[in-house]
Protein backbone atom coordinates (compact mmCIF):
# COMPACT_ATOMS: atom_id res chain seq x y z
CA UNK A 1 0.00 0.00 0.00
CA UNK A 2 1.27 3.79 -0.99
CA UNK A 3 0.19 6.11 1.20
CA UNK A 4 3.13 8.55 0.24
CA UNK A 5 4.57 11.46 2.39
CA UNK A 6 7.58 14.06 2.55
CA UNK A 7 9.32 13.41 5.59
CA UNK A 8 13.12 14.22 6.57
CA UNK A 9 15.55 11.63 8.12
CA UNK A 10 18.52 12.23 9.91
CA UNK A 11 21.14 9.77 8.38
CA UNK A 12 24.00 8.42 10.33
CA UNK A 13 23.02 10.61 13.45
CA UNK A 14 25.49 8.67 15.61
CA UNK A 15 25.60 5.33 13.96
CA UNK A 16 21.51 5.33 13.97
CA UNK A 17 19.12 7.17 11.48
CA UNK A 18 16.02 8.76 12.45
CA UNK A 19 12.93 9.60 11.23
CA UNK A 20 11.76 13.23 12.22
CA UNK A 21 8.54 13.92 11.15
CA UNK A 22 7.58 16.95 13.53
CA UNK A 23 5.14 18.53 10.91
CA UNK A 24 3.18 15.81 10.34
CA UNK A 25 0.22 17.28 12.95
CA UNK A 26 -2.14 15.27 15.24
CA UNK A 27 -1.25 11.58 15.16
CA UNK A 28 2.11 11.58 13.79
CA UNK A 29 5.36 10.77 15.65
CA UNK A 30 6.04 13.38 17.91
CA UNK A 31 9.41 12.34 18.40
CA UNK A 32 12.45 10.52 16.23
CA UNK A 33 11.43 7.08 15.30
CA UNK A 34 14.90 4.81 15.17
CA UNK A 35 14.79 4.12 11.21
CA UNK A 36 14.85 0.10 12.23
CA UNK A 37 12.52 -2.90 10.71
CA UNK A 38 9.21 -3.42 13.20
CA UNK A 39 10.76 -1.96 16.46
CA UNK A 40 8.15 -0.11 18.33
CA UNK A 41 8.37 3.08 19.93
CA UNK A 42 6.18 4.14 22.56
CA UNK A 43 6.06 8.60 23.03
CA UNK A 44 6.01 9.71 26.07
CA UNK A 45 2.46 10.49 25.64
CA UNK A 46 1.56 7.31 25.04
CA UNK A 47 1.31 6.67 21.26
CA UNK A 48 2.98 4.06 19.85
CA UNK A 49 4.27 3.60 16.65
CA UNK A 50 6.36 1.16 14.45
CA UNK A 51 8.63 1.15 11.34
CA UNK A 52 8.08 -1.76 8.95
CA UNK A 53 9.88 -2.17 5.74
CA UNK A 54 7.69 -2.31 2.98
CA UNK A 55 6.67 -5.09 0.38
CA UNK A 56 8.73 -3.60 -2.92
CA UNK A 57 6.98 -6.73 -5.35
CA UNK A 58 3.92 -5.38 -3.70
CA UNK A 59 4.30 -1.88 -4.80
CA UNK A 60 4.95 -0.71 -1.86
CA UNK A 61 7.52 2.42 0.02
CA UNK A 62 10.85 0.99 1.07
CA UNK A 63 9.30 1.90 4.57
CA UNK A 64 5.73 2.00 6.17
CA UNK A 65 4.91 4.13 9.41
CA UNK A 66 2.52 2.10 11.48
CA UNK A 67 0.62 3.13 14.72
CA UNK A 68 -1.24 1.40 17.36
CA UNK A 69 -4.78 2.64 17.59
CA UNK A 70 -7.32 0.92 19.87
CA UNK A 71 -5.13 -1.97 19.89
CA UNK A 72 -4.94 -2.37 15.99
CA UNK A 73 -2.66 -1.24 13.26
CA UNK A 74 -2.90 1.73 11.40
CA UNK A 75 -0.75 2.62 8.33
CA UNK A 76 -0.32 6.50 8.79
CA UNK A 77 2.31 6.94 5.30
CA UNK A 78 4.66 5.98 3.78
CA UNK A 79 8.05 7.11 2.77
CA UNK A 80 11.54 6.22 0.49
CA UNK A 81 14.42 7.62 2.19
CA UNK A 82 16.67 7.19 -0.18
CA UNK A 83 15.17 9.70 -2.68
CA UNK A 84 15.14 13.24 -1.54
CA UNK A 85 12.39 14.39 -3.96
CA UNK A 86 10.54 12.45 -6.00
CA UNK A 87 12.24 12.28 -9.43
CA UNK A 88 9.99 13.91 -11.22
CA UNK A 89 9.71 17.21 -9.01
CA UNK A 90 12.29 19.88 -8.19
CA UNK A 91 12.93 21.65 -4.74
CA UNK A 92 10.75 24.53 -6.23
CA UNK A 93 8.12 22.41 -7.03
CA UNK A 94 7.40 22.04 -3.20
CA UNK A 95 7.49 25.86 -2.17
CA UNK A 96 4.78 26.11 -4.66
CA UNK A 97 2.92 23.52 -2.71
CA UNK A 98 3.19 25.19 0.38
CA UNK A 99 2.60 28.14 -0.81
CA UNK A 100 -0.54 27.19 -1.92
CA UNK A 101 -1.45 25.50 1.84
CA UNK A 102 -0.85 28.68 3.30
CA UNK A 103 -3.05 31.16 1.25
CA UNK A 104 -5.62 28.73 -0.63
CA UNK A 105 -8.83 30.75 1.50
CA UNK A 106 -10.20 27.35 2.10
CA UNK A 107 -6.95 25.81 3.70
CA UNK A 108 -7.04 24.79 6.93
CA UNK A 109 -4.37 27.50 7.82
CA UNK A 110 -7.00 30.27 7.29
CA UNK A 111 -9.87 28.11 9.38
CA UNK A 112 -8.92 26.84 12.27
CA UNK A 113 -5.87 27.91 15.18
CA UNK A 114 -3.89 25.09 15.97
CA UNK A 115 -0.71 24.64 18.18
CA UNK A 116 0.61 21.89 19.97
CA UNK A 117 3.11 20.64 22.73
CA UNK A 118 4.35 17.60 23.90
CA UNK A 119 5.24 17.13 27.36
CA UNK A 120 5.71 14.44 29.85
CA UNK A 121 2.63 14.47 31.03
CA UNK A 122 0.69 14.28 27.33
CA UNK A 123 0.05 16.16 24.32
CA UNK A 124 -1.42 20.05 24.19
CA UNK A 125 -3.22 20.63 21.36
CA UNK A 126 -4.87 24.10 20.69
CA UNK A 127 -7.74 24.08 18.18
CA UNK A 128 -9.49 27.37 17.28
CA UNK A 129 -10.91 28.31 21.03
CA UNK A 130 -10.28 24.81 22.81
CA UNK A 131 -6.98 23.48 24.18
CA UNK A 132 -7.16 19.84 25.45
CA UNK A 133 -4.59 17.72 26.79
CA UNK A 134 -4.10 13.96 25.65
CA UNK A 135 -2.68 11.85 28.39
CA UNK A 136 -0.57 8.84 27.63
CA UNK A 137 -2.90 6.72 29.68
CA UNK A 138 -5.80 7.49 27.34
CA UNK A 139 -7.31 10.36 29.81
CA UNK A 140 -8.44 13.82 28.36
CA UNK A 141 -8.48 17.23 30.13
CA UNK A 142 -10.66 20.04 28.00
CA UNK A 143 -10.40 23.92 28.65
CA UNK A 144 -12.62 25.82 26.69
CA UNK A 145 -11.55 29.20 25.80
CA UNK A 146 -13.68 31.98 27.11
CA UNK A 147 -12.38 35.07 26.04
CA UNK A 148 -8.75 36.38 24.76
CA UNK A 149 -7.99 37.16 28.36
CA UNK A 150 -8.52 33.31 29.07
CA UNK A 151 -6.41 32.41 25.68
CA UNK A 152 -3.42 34.66 26.75
CA UNK A 153 -3.29 33.22 30.03
CA UNK A 154 -3.95 29.20 28.64
CA UNK A 155 -1.24 29.85 26.12
CA UNK A 156 1.26 30.98 28.28
CA UNK A 157 0.62 28.14 30.97
CA UNK A 158 0.27 25.20 29.09
CA UNK A 159 1.83 26.21 25.56
CA UNK A 160 4.68 28.17 26.62
CA UNK A 161 3.34 30.24 24.16
CA UNK A 162 2.88 34.47 24.99
CA UNK A 163 1.04 37.03 23.52
CA UNK A 164 0.07 40.04 23.74
CA UNK A 165 -3.85 40.64 24.82
CA UNK A 166 -3.88 42.33 21.51
CA UNK A 167 -3.13 38.67 19.88
CA UNK A 168 -4.75 37.19 21.56
CA UNK A 169 -7.58 39.12 20.67
CA UNK A 170 -6.93 38.78 17.45
CA UNK A 171 -6.86 34.79 17.45
CA UNK A 172 -9.94 34.46 20.02
CA UNK A 173 -11.86 36.79 17.85
CA UNK A 174 -10.64 34.95 14.59
CA UNK A 175 -11.52 31.46 16.13
CA UNK A 176 -15.21 33.04 17.22
CA UNK A 177 -15.57 33.61 13.85
CA UNK A 178 -14.77 30.92 12.08
CA UNK A 179 -16.97 28.40 14.50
Amino acid sequence: MRVPHLVLVVLDCSTQDYLVDLGFGRGGPGVPLALEDSVTTRTPQGEVFQLRRGDLEQGEEPWLLWQQQEGEWALIYSFDHHSAFVPCCRQSDFYALSYFTCHWPESRFHSTRFATLSTPDGRWSALNNSLKLRLADGGLTEVVLTDAEHLRTSFWEHLHIRLSLAEAAIIFNANAAAA
